[in-house]
């Protein structure tokens, strides 16, 4: 009797134990995919081709900049050339779009406008910038040989104009900015829209008497962070995706060191860019 009181002891514990149900310890939650971007940010063409799972992409399209003008020339003799215009910003559309696996996704990045060639000697004025190039976007249907349904489709920004040469009194007018866009021929189809005009670049300075007429700032860009230039292209200082070129200052004579200095040209425009971000 002495050794069954001990035994009847543990079994009742062991019974006690087995009725306790277990805990489950939970093991670490599945993070969430996190979102794909591609990013193009040089211009050209280019193919993506929908991966499986993917029914919607959100598209991001930026024109390119117009290129700044040039700075005018000089006589060689007090008076300075006036500084090109700035050249104005690509247009920007965003929205999400609905895709099917396999599509193929046909993308043309816009070149940056030309910068304008900068005056030598009287009369000669700097050359106006040129216009950039637009951005399109479109989705084609897997296979070959299917019409494409548009995208999105995105305007240039405009060259700034040369600036006037000196010569005579009352010369060397600086030349006028690129004009902003117009949301005419401006469009992305499908959901969330969101839309921002190119700005205008900015007017140069006029030439005086030993003072160089200095170049009108290119427009700043509305490019999101997904089209920085850091997602891709050529190494290298890049300007914004979208981003007017600067105008170039003008012909002119110092009036310390009575160096005669010449015209630059103007500022490239920045290439326009195309995101696509999508969860796999």
């Amino acid at each position: 009797m002495g050794l069954l009181a001990p035994l009847r002891s543990w079994r009742a514990v062991l019974v006690c134990a087995a009725a306790v149900p277990l805990v489950a310890v939970p093991g670490p939650a599945s993070a969430a995919p996190e979102p794909v971007v591609k990013a193009y940010t040089t211009g050209g063409r280019y193919e993506f081709t929908v991966p499986a799972g993917v029914t919607r992409i959100h598209v991001t399209a930026v024109g390119s900049g117009g290129g700044g003008g040039g700075g005018g020339g000089n006589n060689d003799g007090p008076l300075s050339g006036a500084g090109g215009g700035g050249g104005s910003s690509g247009a920007v559309e965003a929205c999400t779009i609905k895709v099917d696996p396999g599509e193929r996704i046909v993308m043309v990045v816009g070149r940056g406008g030309e910068g304008g060639a900068g005056g030598s000697g009287k009369g000669h004025n700097g050359k106006p910038g040129h216009d950039g190039h637009g951005t399109g976007v479109a989705v084609f249907p897997a296979g070959e040989g299917r019409w494409p349904r548009l995208g999105a489709n995105v305007q240039h920004g405009r060259g700034g104009r040369g600036g006037e040469a000196s010569g005579t009194w009352g010369s060397g007018t600086a030349g006028a900015g690129g004009h902003g866009t117009t949301g005419g021929r401006n469009l992305c189809k499908g959901s969330d829209h969101v839309r921002q005009e190119g700005s205008a670049g900015y007017r140069g300075v006029d030439g005086v008497r030993a003072r160089r007429g200095a170049g009108g700032a290119g427009a700043a860009s509305a490019a999101p962070p997904e089209c920085s230039p850091a997602q891709g292209g050529p190494p290298g200082p890049r300007l914004p995706a979208g981003k007017g070129g600067e105008g170039g200052i003008g012909a002119g004579r110092d009036l310390w060191t009575n160096d005669q200095y010449p015209s630059a040209a103007g500022e490239n425009g920045a290439d326009g860019c195309v995101a696509l971000t999508y969860t796999p």
